[in-house]
């Protein structure tokens, strides 16, 4: 779906497209001449295309209040089309629904002057009901928007409007098989705006996502707020992604936008295909996002629409969809898309076999959705739709005489309202604001370590530090691909997304993924994660920058597997970063308990002699060695001598107060210079952990 959160702009780009199917109409409704002034002076008048105003005073249009879920989704898209081309006919104010709710007294004074009110979405009905009996107002014509029927009782209240609005003919027959009139029917489509949405250069756009340049990529845009019931067939997705073949060299990822997935992400186990989250993507992202993938996949079970295959058509993109809501007006099967049963993951996941290996078919669907989407869901044609659908008869305007605001004051109250909800969405999404040019002082320290001679890489923006890892020393700029192998909870790749760097979690737990997935969720970050053995990794050789293996080498019964492999996948100017718990700890600490090894889940052990042997067999120069985290020689020291137990993954079951208030009074330390003092030193002599820094051998 396309999201919209610029507020510079409210008129969307149009193509101008001509329709000639009769299904882009509105059908069953009145196509009279409503009475309305549509003199020369008034048309080229029409200069504010959110309010649909004339801009003129003493030109009196009825006022249509636009009532969508929210700006910066679907139907807020929508309700600016239709204020936009019906700006001839009629005066707007668009009027989301959180807005509604935070703006009573607002709304009860703009009802007593309006003369339609449209609900674009089936839950604001009876809340709007609500509040019109509430103004105490004569009763406005009223029109509703119904996508779907889950259950028909759901959408009892909005019968009793003035007139419904339908997307799809199923819907349409759906409730005149329920006896609601079919003189209060109109089909009114959501038209897609092609002039935006353009075919882009898919090694681009994937590169501006921050996406893999190769492997098969599907596509799915969704709110978890409109999965009721599960009809979204999310469930259907992910067991449609384990039963698809995925290789080192023929990899499979997934595309997720949306907000609310994170919870579903977070108990994803599919092995071998990484899921990339955004869990927002701007307006002018969406070309990106249908561009990048090579099938876009809905696997919804009811929906009126849906309208991502469409935006995704318009893109060129191949569909694979069920045959739901209006797909099943305007997709044939084998020719824009392929069609699949409801919850058939098994033919779902053939359907996009067929697709990946079929490319030539699969673009000449691309091509033949596009020509679908230009002849009969031009953005223009659809949204004027709405202007037979608000033509009653002889509708006259209340606001006659002056009476009412303003056409100014509608248009201020009209920006106010989009901009505070926009800025609503923000704040729940909590939207990161992209990175920015290095600080003044990232700048002078730069400066300085130049100046003096310190080595130091084009390709690094800034002298930054991440979970002890040098980003400096590893060569890692803001575009650098980074695979984060063995990456837990994210103790690492979390940070890196929260400083503007990309990077892909990789790990066999499947909780510990869900775990980033949580806590990115939490952080409104966009996310990757994959699921896989780091002996058999499902990436395309030479397909990564760097990449960082944190604590995990031990944990593993061949870690020269695991070498080779990181090896295979680093590009070949590319950087490593290994750290392992230095031996003498690891034998201190079983010396104290002797459950440690056992218990850490270690089954190797290596000096600073065996693992530099073990990188060099294996292809890799080490290019420096650093002692890190003395302070939790310490640590472990405590809980091994208290007899601590701990699960095989190190993470602690059993904390002392000893150990607690240890780690309180080294925090309270802060990043002073006797903190930083007793590191270096600590490092030095007992360092928990060595950090190699290494290049491929073959490269000069």
């Amino acid at each position: 779906m396309v999201a919209d959160s610029s507020r510079d702009s409210l008129r969307p780009s149009i193509a101008g497209e001509s329709s000639s199917d009769a299904r882009s109409e509105v059908r069953y409704g009145t196509n009279g001449d409503n009475g309305m002034t549509n003199s020369p002076s008034a048309r080229a008048s029409a200069s504010d295309p959110t309010l649909g105003s004339s801009g003129i005073e003493g030109i009196d249009k009825p006022l249509v209040i636009l009532i969508p879920d929210a700006m910066n989704w679907v139907l807020g898209g929508w309700a600016r089309e239709i204020a936009t081309h019906n700006a001839e006919s009629f005066d707007f104010v668009i009027f989301p629904l959180e807005e509604i709710r935070s703006r009573k007294q607002a709304f009860a004074e703009i009802l007593g002057h309006a003369d339609i009110v449209h609900c674009l979405t089936q839950s604001a009905c009876a809340e709007v009901k609500l509040h019109i009996q509430n103004a105490g107002v004569h009763p406005p014509y009223t029109v509703v928007s119904i996508h779907h029927i889950v259950d028909f009782d759901d959408v009892g209240v909005c019968i009793d409007a003035d007139r419904i609005a339908v997307m799809c003919d199923s819907v349409f027959e759906e409730l005149l098989s329920h006896g609601v009139p079919e003189e209060k029917l109109h089909l009114l489509r959501k038209g897609i705006d092609t002039a935006l949405l353009r075919r882009r250069d898919r090694a681009e756009s994937r590169k501006q996502l921050g996406l893999p340049e190769n492997g098969f990529t599907i596509g799915f845009s969704a709110k978890a707020a409109s999965d009721d019931r599960g009809r979204k067939g999310i469930d259907v997705l992910f067991d449609t992604l384990s039963k698809l073949n995925a290789g080192p060299e023929d990899p499979v990822q997934l595309v997720l936008t949306g907000p609310g997935w994170e919870n579903k992400l977070a108990s994803l186990s599919v092995p071998n295909i990484a899921v990339h989250y955004f869990p927002f993507l701007a307006r002018s992202a969406m070309p990106l996002f249908y561009s990048a993938i090579d099938v876009y996949l809905s696997t919804a079970q009811i929906e009126g629409g849906p309208i991502p295959p469409f935006e995704a058509m318009s893109c060129e993109t191949p569909v694979v969809s069920t045959p739901i809501g209006m797909v099943l007006d305007f997709v044939s099967d084998g020719v824009e898309g392929l069609l699949v049963p409801v919850e058939d993951a098994a033919k779902t996941a053939a359907a996009l076999e067929k697709i990946r290996r079929e490319p030539e078919r699969a673009a000449a669907m691309g091509r033949a959705g596009r020509a679908t989407v230009e002849r009969s869901l031009g953005c223009r044609e659809a949204a004027l739709g709405a202007n037979a659908l608000y033509c009653s008869g002889s509708l006259q305007p209340r606001r006659a005489g002056g009476n009412g605001p303003t056409i100014a004051e509608l248009r201020r109250l009209s920006e106010e309202l989009i901009a505070s909800d926009t800025d609503r969405w923000n704040e729940a999404l909590r939207i990161p604001r992209r990175p920015g040019r290095a600080t003044g002082y990232e700048q002078l320290r730069a400066l300085a370590r130049r100046v003096l001679g310190a080595r130091r890489s084009a390709r690094a923006p800034v002298d930054f530090e991440i979970a002890h890892i040098d980003l400096e020393q590893l060569r890692i700029a803001r575009e650098s691909r980074v695979l984060d192998l063995g990456g837990g909870a994210g103790q690492f790749t979390i940070p890196m997304l929260e400083n503007g760097y990309q990077s892909v979690c990789v790990d066999l737990d499947a909780p510990r993924l869900g775990e980033v997935a949580a806590a990115c969720g939490k952080k409104g970050l966009s996310f990757s994660i994959l699921r896989a053995d780091a002996t058999n990794l499902p990436c395309r050789t030479a397909s990564f920058d760097s990449v960082v293996c944190r604590e995990m080498i031990e944990h593993i019964h061949d870690p020269g597997r695991v070498i080779e492999e990181i090896r295979r996948i680093l590009k070949p100017e590319g950087s490593l970063c290994v750290t392992v718990p230095s031996a003498h700890t690891e034998h201190y600490f079983q010396w104290v308990d002797s459950r440690w090894l056992e218990m850490a889940g270690h089954v190797n052990v290596f000096t600073r002699r065996s693992m530099r042997e073990l990188l060099e067999a294996h292809g890799f120069r080490v290019v420096e060695i650093r002692g890190r985290n003395c302070f939790y020689s310490f640590f472990w020291f405590i809980h091994t001598l208290a007899g601590t137990t701990h699960d095989g993954t190190g993470r602690i079951q059993d904390h002392f107060r000893l150990a607690e208030r240890v780690f309180a009074a080294w925090r309270r330390l802060g990043s002073g210079r006797l903190k930083r003092a007793i590191e270096r030193g600590g490092n030095l002599l007992v360092p928990k952990s060595y950090v190699y820094y290494c290049e491929r051998a073959d490269i000069r």
